[in-house]
């Protein structure tokens, strides 16, 4: 009977390590860590593959795999359920088949040299994108491919042989290393954590951009960055704890009482203290080191006005794409700096709309739109309203109806999340060669040139300006479908806000194309266990008749309930300040002859009307009603 492995310079995982390819030089830890696990976990299930790693309890797998239904996976079922899984599927599927993963980038593991070669490059670009892989370089020698799907790994390992011959990439690899026979070609492969690919990814584009200094790449922090370095160490340690408590705010306020600065994150749209504190110099030179490593300020000195970066995260709990935000305050006692970040996670995960909470009404008007051939769907709402979660789940629908038949591409600045199935540029990372215009407007430039890669769905991160607007409408009027977002509080004020970027002549246009605008927003729920049941008084009651007096809205006295849950400021020790949560609600115009007609007319009040001439009548206030009546929002957050 095999004893397990216990040791990473165990023979057993050296020798595993050796036969993926990792058998020269210095071998990352995390490889041996992995081989151990392959070794020692590779013939249990998958349900006790979970358990080991320490991502789900036993009891909970076994609560799920006695109500799997037969004709699911173990796996993919476990996933829908188990939130954590999915950051992890490709390692714990790695583990199944006893395949290599590589889940912290390390020196001995580059992208290979052929990528340098423009001709080269710009021949295996559709295939690298296409298969989601890039190429390697073990040590300065072993080839290996590098995918950041373990699907489209395992496919790749079963092309035929005229397959092979008609893939571009294996036939520059083939050259590459002189073997005549692209048939014959033994390359290593592994699987990929996504935000070592994006590393890897990011690395490749600079050699093929010809990118020589620091300033004109994105930025990366790793956790390798934080060894030796207690400054990186802390600003480190607080992203980690961020991405772990899935928080997408966090902000770096200096109290000038003691000079120091208090962390707060931001959940379901309200800050609260994260108890960390940076004192003294601490805070300065965490604060220098992001300035530093996001690009903010190139110049090193003080920073005398506001300023803004971008760089990408590589930690323990996950990766994630970071907006920093740079304010200098009143600097009489001292410089200030007021830092806020967007942690905006990186991993690939099918986001599914039957998760988002999005009533079932809402959710069968937007899977039409997602079965339309051509036309313009826009989703609104303020910051942090989940827009772009919605609209992924949309694309991740229109995926699963479709699947590699259509080809999606997303164009946004910057990428917020990565999506299956769907090509993503991210303006942030590009740079063009030409004047002051060109790089300002480079995100309508991006939208123009993946015209000519025949998209059948474009997503639009946001638009902000006259240009992204135009090519936008322009796509859906030449045959795509088009999803995108902008900042607005109801569908009426989406359209105002799109029809405000065009020129009169070309608002037609707009309305041709447009399908519907959606309007979003994200609502604090009380909590179940501590909220306390209140009396609907007069003032109460006049509170709420005198906000629907001065929106328009009619309600009656009568339609109101005579109780209501309020939250308890102190929360309880299932909530911690009342509320145990945030759900979305909808507003939904959809477009029909008379709404168009509305919408076209140069008399700004007619557009006030489209909503109730609109075949749908779900609007925001009355899905936030609808919530207050159930007993699930308080009155301040019903009046919108």
């Amino acid at each position: 009977m095999n004893m397990p492995a216990t040791d990473l310079n165990d023979s057993a995982v050296l020798a595993l390590a050796a036969s993926w390819g990792f058998d020269g030089g210095a071998i990352s830890p995390q490889l041996l860590e992995h081989a151990l696990n392959v070794l020692n976990l590779r013939k249990r299930k998958v349900g006790e593959i979970v358990v080991s790693l320490g991502i789900a309890s036993q009891q909970a797998v076994d609560v799920l795999v006695s109500s799997k239904p037969d004709e699911e996976k173990t796996l993919d079922w476990l996933r829908h359920n188990i939130q954590d899984i999915a950051p992890r599927y490709d390692e714990v599927m790695a583990i199944h088949l006893g395949l290599p993963f590589i889940s912290q980038i390390y020196a001995g593991l580059q992208v290979h040299p052929l990528l340098a070669k423009k001709d080269v490059f710009q021949k295996i670009e559709s295939d690298l994108a296409r298969w989601n892989v890039l190429p390697m370089q073990i040590n300065g020698s072993t080839t290996m491919l590098l995918f950041g799907d373990m699907q489209k790994m395992l496919r790749f390992d079963t092309l035929g042989r005229n397959e092979k011959r008609q893939s571009p990439l294996l036939m520059a690899l083939a050259s590459e290393l002189k073997q005549p026979r692209v048939d014959e070609l033994q390359i290593k492969c592994a699987a990929a954590d996504n935000g070592v690919l994006i590393y890897y990814r990011q690395q490749m584009e600079d050699v093929a951009e010809g990118k020589t200094s620091a300033s004109e790449s994105l930025q990366i922090i790793t956790e390798q960055d934080g060894e030796g370095n207690p400054t990186a160490a802390k600003a480190i340690s607080i992203l980690n704890e961020a991405i772990k408590l899935r928080i997408n705010d966090v902000e770096i306020a200096p109290d000038k009482k003691n000079g120091s600065s208090r962390v707060f994150f931001r959940r379901n749209q309200r800050l609260r203290n994260s108890g960390i504190v940076l004192a003294g110099a601490e805070k300065d030179e965490v604060v220098r080191f992001l300035l530093a490593r996001s690009g903010a300020n190139k110049g090193a000195g003080r920073l005398m006005a506001p300023a803004d970066g971008n760089s990408l995260f590589i930690g323990k709990m996950g990766q994630a794409f970071l907006r920093l935000s740079f304010i200098p305050l009143e600097s009489s006692n001292g410089e200030a700096i007021s830092v806020s970040v967007r942690v905006l996670p990186r991993t690939v995960q099918k986001i599914k709309m039957g998760d988002l909470n999005i009533p079932a009404e809402i959710q069968a008007e937007l899977k039409r739109f997602i079965r339309r051939k051509y036309g313009l769907v826009i989703v609104c709402g303020p910051t942090g309203s989940g827009k772009s979660t919605t609209i992924a789940g949309m694309i991740c629908e229109h995926e699963e109806l479709y699947g590699d038949s259509l080809k999606r591409l997303s164009v946004e600045d910057p990428c917020e999340r990565i999506l299956p199935g769907v090509l993503h540029i991210d303006v942030s990372q590009h740079t063009y060669r030409g004047d002051k215009e060109e790089q300002q407007n480079k995100f309508a430039m991006a939208l123009r040139a993946i015209l000519r890669h025949d998209p059948d769905l474009i997503f639009v991160g946001e638009v902000r300006d006259k240009e992204a607007c135009t090519v936008s409408v322009d796509s859906a009027n030449t045959g795509h479908l088009v999803f995108t977002t902008t900042h607005a509080n109801d569908p009426v004020l989406g359209y105002r806000r799109m029809a405000g970027f065009l020129n009169a002549d070309r608002r037609f246009d707009l309305v041709n194309v447009l399908e519907a605008i959606v309007a979003q927003r994200l609502v604090t729920t009380v909590c179940p266990h501590c909220s306390v049941e209140t009396e609907m008084d007069d003032e109460s009651v006049e509170d709420m008749l005198h906000y629907c007096r001065s929106k328009g809205i009619v309600l009656e006295r009568n339609e109101l309930p005579n109780v209501y849950r309020k939250a308890k400021p102190t929360g309880c020790n299932k909530c911690l300040d009342g509320y145990d949560g945030m759900i979305p609600i909808h507003g939904l115009l959809t477009m029909n002859p008379e709404v168009r007609a509305l919408l076209l007319s140069s008399d700004e009040r007619d557009w006030m009307r489209a909503q109730n001439a609109s075949d749908s009548k779900h609007t925001l206030f009355n899905a936030a009603f609808q919530l207050f009546k159930s007993g699930k929002v308080d009155l301040d957050t019903v009046m919108l």
